[in-house]
């Protein structure tokens, strides 16, 4: 009876140490996928092409707000009591009306943002999980939330397999890319 314990023991050690070499595992900074495929597709100059249509409409705006402010101004001390209160009411209206489109725009810009984004983070991610089940790593885990990563970093390996060598992050990297 004691061989026997004794023979299980030992085979469940050794199988545990021969899963345990076949358990490997990897890590990779994501961010630097994201952003570099991103530049790799233009992501940052279509939205930047997307905020100055919108900034354009936006100071087309302002430009007519202020003039008519500026009318308003040469105009008030001629104007009875109920027509200044009748036009301080419409200016104080499309003051509110600027910034709702403002706030408008800018949320545009984010949902343009997170449409270009899907595809590349879509892509990046098919390409980690290609990768891992490729090499035979059980885990592969994002960088920068690894206090300790003594696993491979395979973040090179990606940049290759998606074709991101000669792709340059613009001093300051990316923001809003990344972190998805």
């Amino acid at each position: 009876m004691k061989k026997f314990i004794i023979g299980a023991f030992l085979a469940l050690t050794t199988m545990s140490s021969i899963a345990q070499k076949n358990s490997k595992i990897g890590h990779v900074d994501y961010d630097k996928l994201v952003s570099l495929s991103a530049v790799s597709e233009k992501v940052p100059d279509k939205l930047q092409q997307t905020a100055g249509e919108l900034q354009q409409i936006l100071e087309q705006e302002q430009k007519r707000y202020d003039r008519d402010v500026r009318e308003y101004l040469e105009e008030r001390d001629k104007l009875s009591d109920m027509m200044k209160k009748a036009r301080e009411e419409s200016l104080q209206k499309r003051q509110m009306e600027m910034q709702q489109s403002s706030q408008k725009f800018q949320q545009v810009l984010n949902e343009e943002q997170n449409k270009l984004a899907q595809p590349i983070i879509n892509k990046v991610n098919a390409a980690v999980e290609k990768y891992a089940k490729d090499n035979g790593y059980l885990y592969i885990l994002e960088k920068s939330g690894v206090i300790y990563a003594g696993g491979d970093d395979i973040t090179e390996a990606l940049v290759k397999i998606l074709g991101l060598e000669n792709v340059k992050l613009p001093e300051g990297g990316l923001q809003g890319f990344g972190n998805q």
